[in-house]
């Protein structure tokens, strides 16, 4: 039988390791999400300071659920003003269960999906790629795509489409700028390889996203 003591003491180290991913600022956690929009810096490592080389837990959670969010309103109301536009009869705007699962499945699929599957390569490939790391700069690439969702209740198809091309562009040059960063130097031929099929992936999900909840 274990000793009730040891076992305390492996959970709560066990919850100081995780506890460390959301040891962060509310002032890093701007600087961060200002970064996902004008991907010109580094997401991790900006001004040389050692504790901004950690990665967070905060955007890999909260990013994406705030996405799913926009992305279900946002087509209730643009469902909505589309018929009130239109002139046809409408219901109120409410919360669509039926797009709030598809868009769950959809983006938290992605996240993780992509980031463990990049983790199993790079175990493959012999190269060290935090994965917190990876899971980190996925939840900020989701940052810009919010922006653009919420834009896309207006009832104007080249808005929508505007919209989310600009949204998706600027989060696909968030992730190329920030995936694999540190191995462009020391296995450059791979990690563009992984830069550009992250890159193809991500405009496939930008691609989706706008058929299935505003086209």
């Amino acid at each position: 039988m274990e000793d009730p003591v040891n076992e305390g003491q492996a959970a709560e180290a066990t919850f100081k390791g995780y506890g460390k991913y959301f040891d962060l600022s509310a002032t890093d956690f701007v600087k961060r999400i200002i970064r996902s929009f004008i991907p010109v810096r580094p997401l991790l490592g900006y001004d040389e300071e050692e504790d901004n080389h950690k990665p967070d837990l905060y955007a890999p959670v909260w990013i994406p659920t705030t996405l799913i969010l926009s992305l279900s309103v946002g087509r209730s109301l643009f469902l909505f003003f589309q018929s009130m536009v239109q002139g046809s009869e409408f219901q109120s705007p409410g919360l669509d269960f039926r797009t709030l699962w598809l868009s769950a499945v959809i983006i938290y699929s992605y996240c993780i999906v992509i980031p463990v599957s990049l983790f199993v390569f790079k175990l493959c490939a012999s190269v060290d790629v935090p994965f917190f790391a990876t899971l980190c700069v996925y939840g900020y690439s989701m940052a810009p795509v919010v922006a653009g969702a919420l834009v896309c209740i207006t009832p104007i198809r080249i808005v929508q489409i505007s919209a989310m091309g600009v949204s998706f562009f600027l989060s696909t040059i968030f992730l190329f700028y920030n995936i694999w960063r540190d191995q462009t130097v020391t296995s450059r031929s791979l990690a563009y390889f992984v830069k550009l099929f992250t890159g193809i992936v991500h405009i496939g999900l930008g691609v989706v996203l706008t058929f299935l909840f505003f086209l």
